[in-house]
């Protein structure tokens, strides 16, 4: 998915996020993205996305198309580069998927204000019909308006030919990626598309299965008050021990040579006597 950057002449830049497919840039309404200038051509030129290449196919239009300076029919567009359609500059960047999530279409104004539809399954109608998944009620609405489509990378919406077309964040697109936080307006109503993110499971919030637990200093106590290990004498201990066996082993040799000397002398006085 890229987002492209749209500026012109010093004006505000305009953001449109793109998957892969084709979409084509023109002056007309029924471009995919439409670039409002007289020097644009009513089919200007094509964008074509597959993957992270993307190239950029002149169709035949007036003015040409500009890629970093250089005038070109058809090729490849580094991220960065600018592309030049008249008085319009774009420039694209790749951007990160949204994170799955439940993802909500919340009604900001009209007699729905408020209200919210989960959006579940791989496809939701929205129109005035009775058979509409979203249904709104509406004279701006075609009954079969425009349809909410998973895709692989998130949420899209999709225009069904509809009379007065849809709009993302002020900008009117046929099918365009969706990104939480993202206005439509379908009639002359406004909704905001949400992702909410998925609350963390038991696992997470025990401690248990896959959750990492981080313990504190303050968790561990006072390692100094800590009783030592069972079974095992403390250093000190043990060398008090070791110097009072030498003591008696010490004494012990002492008293045994004062005997050996008395029975000597006791002997010698005998056998004087």
């Amino acid at each position: 998915m890229i987002e492209v950057e749209i500026t012109r002449d010093g004006q505000a830049p305009r953001r449109v996020r793109l998957a892969d497919g084709a979409f084509r840039l023109g002056r007309h309404e029924d471009n995919d993205i439409v670039l409002d200038g007289r020097e644009v051509s009513r089919h200007h030129a094509r964008l074509l996305l597959d993957g992270s290449d993307v190239v950029i196919e002149d169709l035949s239009s007036g003015n040409g198309v500009l890629v970093a300076g250089r005038l070109i029919r058809d090729g490849l567009v580094a991220e960065g580069d600018v592309i030049q359609i008249a008085t319009f500059e774009l420039s694209y960047h790749h951007v990160v998927p949204e994170v799955d999530g439940e993802a909500v279409l919340l009604a900001m104004d009209g007699d729905d204000v408020g209200r919210r539809w989960p959006l579940q399954g791989e496809c939701l109608s929205i129109g005035r019909g009775d058979d509409a998944d979203v249904l709104i009620d509406d004279p701006g609405v075609s009954r079969h308006h425009a349809d909410l489509v998973r895709r692989a990378y998130g949420w899209s919406i999709r225009d069904n030919g509809s009379a007065n077309g849809l709009y993302l964040n002020d900008q009117r697109l046929r099918e365009a990626p969706l990104r939480s936080g993202d206005i439509l307006r379908i009639g002359t109503l406004r909704f905001r598309f949400v992702i909410k993110a998925p609350e963390a499971g038991p696992e997470a919030r025990t401690g248990q299965g896959e959750a990492t637990v981080i313990l504190r200093r303050d968790d561990l106590g006072d390692p100094a008050s800590a009783p030592p290990p069972p079974h095992v004498a403390s250093p000190k201990v043990r060398t008090q021990t070791t110097a009072s066996w030498w003591a008696y082993l010490l004494l012990g040799v002492v008293g045994a040579g004062i005997l050996v000397g008395l029975l000597w002398v006791a002997q010698r006085m005998g056998v004087s006597g």
